[in-house]
């Protein structure tokens, strides 16, 4: 009988192990994701703001050839 116990000890140590590792596993594949599209998103910004620079650079030298 004391047998049995510590076999269902043991069992339910090694689910409650595995569920921590599980949870932490998760949480690092979302901040992965996560930062992923932050990377994304900044490289699309600066993207667009060196677009809308050189569109200023262009109005800026018509008007001065103007």
């Amino acid at each position: 009988m004391a047998k049995e116990q510590e076999k269902g000890i043991a069992a339910a140590t090694g689910f409650g192990l595995f569920v921590p590792k599980t949870i932490l596993q998760n949480q690092a594949l979302l901040l992965r994701y996560w930062a992923d599209n932050i990377e994304k998103f900044a490289q699309f910004y600066e993207s667009g703001a060196e677009t809308l620079q050189s569109r200023v650079e262009r109005e800026v030298h018509r008007s001065d050839a103007a």
